[in-house]
């Protein structure tokens, strides 16, 4: 079964929201079914021991709601899982040397499975399962051996080990496809894209008008402020291919683990399992940088005006996905921007800023329109209040990226 992959950073804030609000409890059994036809119910009949012994699995969880009802879900189990079955007979220390294999047809959620052999006669249970059952057509058969338990036990660890060496020479092939793929040159349509096949440093210039309105209220009275200017920046990039896996897909590549058994997790752990199915470049980004910025424009505070000279360091951590679009990855929108202003008219303040939001579009290979989207934070000036700002900012960008 494939990992389950979160594609978009917003997808994040969902599930935290779903693992705070459910405060349910859930447990997995295994549900055996001993069947007379394709899916037809054993019923009250016996099993004989002249005809292979044919079955249904199926894992139920089952949740409950603190003062709710109880909700039962159906989860088809996986080949390992339906190997795993082990028949023991109920007066015999050692399971029975029979293999359950996987039948080529399912009832509903459940798998089918037949034994590899017709069992002997004698009371029967299935570990983990509750079943208890007795199998007729004869005198009660010895218990097996351990040897002959012994011989089943390697049988089946061969056969774990030979699919666990396909898995990884399968994973291996995959990556050697992914990494000719990257080397490779992209066509001319995707020159456009944030996202390349290969690894690069770029240096990005841009020039465009920037504005923000502030406010600081106190019991006594309010004041507002203003800036509106012109804005240039000069910053260097690193742009990497953008990788869907998450950390839960690479877990899944070294072991049997998957999402299905990480379901049950306690709920003040949930917010970190789904921090995990993010893909890995949408929380830290697959665009990363540092700009200076530097604001020129008229300074509007205490019923002043000025001219203002504005200097800024922006870290930059973009997520982009063959799109010509770009936005902050789940960091980006964490890291804020440090600046200072110097104004003529008022008091020099520094001021912190959080992007929230903003989208770069490619227009070609080297131009680009960047929106800061809306940018908040306090300012706060070194001899008066602090002012808490909401702004934006619109820039067009020149790229020289290395071939």
């Amino acid at each position: 079964m494939r990992p389950l992959v979160v594609r978009h950073p917003l997808l994040l804030l969902a599930a935290m929201l779903w693992a705070t609000s459910s405060m349910a409890t859930g447990v997995r059994q295994l549900r055996i079914t001993l069947l007379a036809g394709e899916c037809e119910p054993l019923g009250q009949r016996t099993p004989s021991s002249e005809t292979p012994l044919r079955l249904a699995a199926v894992f139920e969880d089952l949740t409950r709601a603190p003062g709710g009802a109880a909700h039962v879900e159906q989860v088809s189990l996986r080949t390992p899982d339906f190997e795993a079955i082990e028949l023991k007979r109920v007066d015999c220390p050692l399971p029975e040397p029979i293999e359950v294999t996987p039948g080529s047809y399912t009832c509903g959620y459940a798998r089918v499975g037949v034994t590899s052999a017709p069992l002997p006669p004698g009371r029967y249970t299935i570990p983990g399962a509750g079943l208890v059952f007795e199998v007729v057509g004869g005198p009660p058969a010895p218990c097996p051996s351990e040897e002959a338990y012994r011989v089943l036990a390697d049988k089946h660890r061969e056969a774990r080990e030979r699919r666990a060496a396909l898995e990884r020479e399968r994973l291996r092939r995959a990556r050697l496809r992914e990494e000719e793929e990257r080397n490779r040159r992209p066509p001319m349509p995707s020159d456009a894209h944030w996202e390349d096949r290969r690894s690069k440093w770029g240096l990005v210039t841009s020039a465009g008008v920037v504005g923000s309105t502030s406010t600081y209220s106190s019991s006594e009275n309010d004041q507002h402020s203003a800036f509106v200017g012109g804005l240039a920046s000069f910053g260097v990039r690193h742009f990497t291919r953008f990788d869907s896996r998450s950390p839960l897909s690479e877990l899944s590549e070294r072991s049997d683990n998957t999402v299905e058994e990480l379901v049950w997790c306690a709920p003040a752990l949930c917010w970190v399992i789904g921090m995990l199915l993010m893909p890995g470049q949408a929380v830290i980004g697959n665009e990363h940088g540092l700009d200076l910025r530097v604001g020129v424009g008229r300074d509007y505070r205490r019923d002043s005006t000025g001219t203002a000279l504005s200097l800024a360091l922006r870290p930059i951590a973009h997520v982009s996905r063959g799109s010509r679009f770009s936005t902050a990855s789940t960091v980006g929108t964490l890291l804020p921007e440090l600046g200072v202003l110097l104004s003529s008219g008022a008091e020099d303040a520094l001021f912190i800023r959080w992007h929230v939001l903003p989208i770069d579009l490619r227009l070609g290979r080297h131009v680009a329109l960047s929106w800061d989207g809306v940018t908040v934070g306090p300012l706060i000036s070194f001899d008066g209040p602090t002012f808490y700002t909401v702004g934006t900012a619109l820039t067009l960008q020149g790229l020289a990226i290395s071939e």
